[in-house]
């Protein structure tokens, strides 16, 4: 398991990985993530799934809004996360 929290930032975004309790994975997003990141926040949730289930908790408050390009991969990715 990589330490974390895990931060991801780039010049539109950053996101940020975090495990503030066993079984619970919180993914901070903020500015406008526009697929800037590549598959570096999917990894590094797959990571985090090694070391057990967890309930995904997604903080998009300080989110402009995602590209419908990123929003579709998020969508087809994290359900087969879900499944692993």
């Amino acid at each position: 398991m990589a330490p974390t929290p895990r931060t991801f930032e780039g010049m539109h975004s950053t996101i940020v990985i975090a495990r503030p309790a066993p079984h619970v994975v919180l993914m901070t997003i903020t500015g406008r993530d526009a697929g800037e990141h590549g598959d570096g926040p999917q990894r590094a949730l797959d990571e985090e799934l090694r070391t057990g289930p967890y309930a995904l908790w997604i903080d998009a408050r300080r989110t402009l809004g995602a590209s419908v390009d990123v929003s579709n991969v998020w969508a087809r990715d994290l359900p087969s996360s879900a499944t692993r």
